[in-house]
């Protein structure tokens, strides 16, 4: 039986929640990642950053509100509008953004349920330790193709990429 701890790919560059969320938006943009686990100082997993989150702290406060989005047909705005809401999400701590509700496994549980999650609408499936939270890896339809096809996941390729880069 193939466990979780089996297919993870060890998470080597958490995001702290309270981290700024532009330190998030330059991970997300170099690693092509729409969704991130997120954890406290004490490497306890805590929740996840997604580019739907992201995209909705991005939208103007008004069409947040209650029926905000049904009435936003007289909206125009322009690049410098969006470019300073973004600049002003990029400083709020990332905890403002995530979502703390993620579900998660356990090293020893069975893959089939890493996979399940995966099925249905998380694209990523953090992989906690059961006694102390900590994060420990991630399992996502990448980790488990490239296990099934003996190939390097995407995390693996960037890693070797820039260790090359860096000269190691």
């Amino acid at each position: 039986m193939l466990t979780c701890r089996e297919v993870m790919h060890p998470t080597t560059t958490p995001l702290y929640a309270d981290e700024p969320v532009g330190t998030a938006l330059d991970f997300i943009m170099e690693r092509h990642m729409g969704l991130v686990p997120v954890v406290d100082r004490q490497e306890r997993f805590v929740g996840v950053v997604s580019g739907e989150r992201l995209m909705r702290a991005l939208l103007p406060r008004h069409l947040t509100m209650v029926r905000g989005l049904d009435r936003m047909g007289y909206l125009r705005e322009s690049r410098e509008e969006l470019r300073e809401r973004l600049d002003e999400l990029a400083q709020r701590p990332l905890a403002d953004v995530m979502e703390p509700r993620a579900e998660v496994v356990y090293p020893d549980t069975p893959l089939i349920e890493a996979h399940t999650i995966l099925a249905g609408t998380q694209f990523v499936v953090p992989v906690v330790d059961r006694d102390n939270g900590r994060l420990l890896g991630a399992i996502s339809f990448f980790t488990i193709l490239a296990l099934l096809r003996d190939e390097p996941s995407w995390n693996e390729r960037l890693d070797s990429e820039h260790a090359t880069e860096r000269g190691a």
